[in-house]
């Protein structure tokens, strides 16, 4: 009995995480889509949950990686100048705000309604094509609001990906600079809490590192890859209202059962 119950949750949290994997390159709240998941399958919480999202992180860095890998090199050269080295400090002070509003919104969070979460996603990538584009070059400033708006995304369970690329999008950046700034933002707390979430796995589930689920974990990893170069192919042609046509029907339906 208790075999079969710890296979369980084996699976359950390798189809959360999974999820996660697949939902983080696009602007369509992948923790909302773990809730679904979990709702769908009885499960308010799984033991350990936590420390396998957080290793999902590890493999948006690689996602990044790959499909960033042309322009690497001129974005390691252009940010290991002087004012490269400054907007760095910035991102990495931006990303202190992350942590703090995970822990507000532990002791203050608001009420659970994954709808009404993807409705304000849909809202925030309709809303970004109203904005002119009125430059292609980040400032240090852009990277403090753009902090500020991951971490307002955290608190409210929007996607950070669509508050940031709407933050960007209102500050006049165009869609390309404004999806990749989101990028360049994340990717301390995606390798912190990347590496935290590995260790932490490894220790309480290592049932997660087995040939067929490190299989499918790379199976969820090309499906990623795959939908976040869709997401650059819509932010590069000023059309991330795109994915509103999958998250507001989305919404409605999850309006209409039980407890959504």
């Amino acid at each position: 009995m208790l075999y079969v119950f710890a296979e369980s949750t084996a699976s359950i949290l390798l189809g959360a995480l999974i999820i996660q994997l697949v939902a983080e390159p696009a602007p369509i709240s992948s923790s909302t889509h773990v809730r679904i998941f979990l709702d769908a399958v009885g499960h308010d919480t799984v033991p350990h949950l936590f420390g396998a999202l957080l290793m999902a992180n590890l493999g948006m860095l690689l996602i990044l990686a790959f499909a960033y890998r042309t322009g690497l090199k001129t974005l390691i050269a252009h940010y290991w100048s002087r004012d490269g080295l400054w907007f760095c400090a910035q991102v990495a002070w931006t990303t202190l705000l992350i942590p703090g509003a995970l822990l507000l919104k532990t002791a203050f969070g608001l009420p659970e309604s994954a709808s009404l979460r993807l409705l304000l996603t849909a809202a925030l990538l309709i809303g970004a094509n109203r904005f002119p584009v009125l430059r292609n070059s980040p400032t240090s400033r852009d990277a403090l609001w753009v902090g500020v708006a991951q971490s307002v995304a955290l608190y409210f369970g929007t996607s950070r990906l669509a508050t940031t690329y709407f933050l960007g999008r209102a500050r006049g950046l165009s869609g390309s600079v404004s999806l990749a700034l989101s990028w360049i933002v994340a990717v301390p707390f995606y390798g912190g809490t990347g590496f935290i979430g590995l260790i932490a796995t490894a220790y309480d589930a290592p049932e997660l590192f087995s040939f067929y689920a490190l299989l499918a974990m790379a199976v969820a990893l090309g499906m990623g890859y795959v939908l976040l170069r869709c997401v650059m192919f819509s932010a590069a042609r000023e059309r991330m209202s795109w994915w509103a046509i999958y998250l507001v029907p989305l919404s409605l339906a999850l309006a209409l059962l039980p407890g959504a």
